[in-house]
């Protein structure tokens, strides 16, 4: 396709919130307009996503510029630098070789001497070269913030998210006063838990007496007909209750993300959260804490009709989110429908028996697929299949090999280029442009390591869930009846479905969702 005549320019600009002042998306744009006035191109449109990061795509006007590119509003992409475009080297490099030229896109980045219409294979090798380098830049900024927020809980600054109750102080937004508006409603639901109200007795009282929940009070977003600023929520009480910084301690640390290429939050295991404590002034006393726990883990362990059912804690209603509760005949509803009425939502309501049948038949039917054809269920299950994972991963792993015996070599030559150099042996001039190639070649091969390192890293945790799970549930193949042990060890949650009337017979669906691999 000829990229050459491609003169309708969209100009695009990216400015991390770690870049500097001078790299602005304004300063950007000054740039972007005068190449192409001097080069006569015709300036369709400017895209300016101001401190979102390279290693997302999802910023509001790169998605519309492609929404453009794709209406044919313009033929030319025109960048300060790859780096712009983002530092994800896989998925820029899926835009400047695939998918901008199949829709006829001519790409520009202007710092790095990059045009799409008159590519070369060293300047296309450069770019993937430049491509790692933006991606390691974007894992070393990862891990450096990682250390920064690591070093500040540890000294007990207060990075999270505030608690309701609490408020930053104007003269160290790293740690927490009393605001003691919301103070009050805190201690009120303390005061209700020490006599003995659970979770939902406790959110109801709030809001039958207006109380504004805590998203309301700090107005931090509009509600919707299901979101009023009285609609508090028995989680909502429950974090409150289950929060050690009302004893004037700072918890932190019990979320982070995979990697920072993977944005999914895992849970860390409480033994290594941080904890620092008395931080700050406490909302309540050490003994009221310890009444409400003990009362807390005491309706944990039973109920008022002895142990919790077996999908405690697992039900879902499909509309609201919100989670379904058992009446004394067994029939599960939506406790939003229950608590709040009709304009809430709907009933979802569904028998113990039946819920307990729909489950026990899925777990039968996914067992028995795996007894049949485990290579095929786990091909189904990840796209790409364990054995192409293994040779994924194989391949990778031969790759890193490979760079870890060439590393330690370049820094032998570049040891000997010293010595003959120093040595009056080696002209400085050729000296120079050697060393320039060694760094060259170093720094992108340990771009590269690091990027093999995520990729098998990935590739194994993936392998790892699916071999898991049916590991799991192969041991269940010939279950006849559900247990409590046996559904909490399999299943991650239970979405209900309002029922429905199809030519005159009820029906209603489930969604299972499986430890480990989600909905099967």
């Amino acid at each position: 396709m000829q990229l050459q005549h491609n003169t309708e320019a969209l100009l695009y600009c990216r400015r991390s919130p770690d870049d500097r002042d001078n790299d602005s998306v304004e300063n950007q744009a000054m740039i972007l307009r005068e190449y192409a006035n001097d080069n006569k191109f015709s300036i369709v449109d400017v895209y300016q996503d101001d401190e979102y990061r390279g290693m997302t795509f999802d910023r509001p006007d790169f998605i519309r510029m492609m929404g453009d590119l794709r209406k044919r509003r313009g033929n030319v992409v025109i960048i300060k630098d790859l780096s712009r475009l983002g530092r994800d080297h896989i998925q820029v490099d899926l835009f400047r070789e695939v998918e901008f030229p199949q829709m006829g896109v001519r790409l520009i980045a202007v710092a790095d001497n990059y045009d799409g219409a008159n590519l070369t294979h060293s300047a296309n090798s450069m770019a993937q070269v430049k491509g790692l380098f933006n991606e390691w830049h974007a894992a070393e900024a990862s891990v450096k913030v990682r250390d920064v927020f690591k070093a500040k809980r540890e000294a007990g600054q207060y990075i999270a998210q505030v608690p309701f109750g609490y408020k930053r102080n104007p003269l160290d937004k790293h740690k927490l006063m009393i605001d003691e508006e919301a103070a009050k409603i805190v201690r009120r639901i303390y005061d209700m838990a020490a006599v003995g109200s659970g979770y939902e007795r406790i959110a109801k009282i709030l809001t039958n007496e207006k109380t504004l929940t805590p998203t309301a009070h700090y107005g931090r977003k509009s509600w919707s007909p299901h979101k009023r600023p009285y609609d508090w929520h028995y989680s909502t009480v429950r974090t409150i209750l289950n929060n050690a910084a009302y004893l004037g301690h700072t918890v932190q640390g019990r979320y982070t993300t995979v990697s920072y290429k993977v944005k999914k939050v895992v849970k860390i295991p409480q033994e290594q959260w941080v904890c620092v404590k008395n931080t700050h002034e406490p909302i309540v006393s050490q003994k009221v804490w310890d009444m409400v726990q003990a009362l807390v883990h005491k309706r944990k362990r039973s109920t008022k009709r002895g142990a919790p059912h077996i999908f405690a804690g697992l039900l879902r209603c499909a509309d609201c989110g919100n989670t379904l509760s058992k009446n004394a005949k067994d029939i599960f509803g939506c406790w939003q429908y229950r608590t709040k009425g009709k304009g809430n939502c709907t009933n979802h309501h569904i028998t113990m028996e039946k819920l307990k049948a729909a489950v026990l038949a899925s777990i039968r039917k996914v067992s028995e697929e795996i007894r049949q054809d485990k290579d095929g269920f786990i091909s189904r299950l990840s796209g790409i299949g364990d054995k192409q994972r293994r040779l994924k991963i194989e391949a990778a792993q031969r790759e890193r090999n490979k760079i870890e015996k060439r590393l330690p070599e370049i820094l032998i030559l570049i040891q000997k280029a010293f010595e003959q150099n120093a040595g009056g042996k080696l002209p400085d001039d050729i000296y120079a442009d050697m060393m320039d190639g060694y760094k060259t070649e170093r720094d992108g091969l340990t771009a590269k390591l690091d990027s093999l390192k995520v990729t098998i890293d990935e590739a194994e945790q993936e392998s790892g869930n699916i071999q898991e799970f049916t590991e799991l549930i192969v041991k269940y193949i010939d279950i006849q009846e559900l247990d409590s042990a046996i559904v909490h060890e399999l299943i991650e949650k239970i979405v209900v479905h309002q029922a429905q009337r199809v030519d005159g017979q009820r029906k209603q669906e489930i969604d299972i969702y499986y430890r480990f691999v989600g909905q099967l």
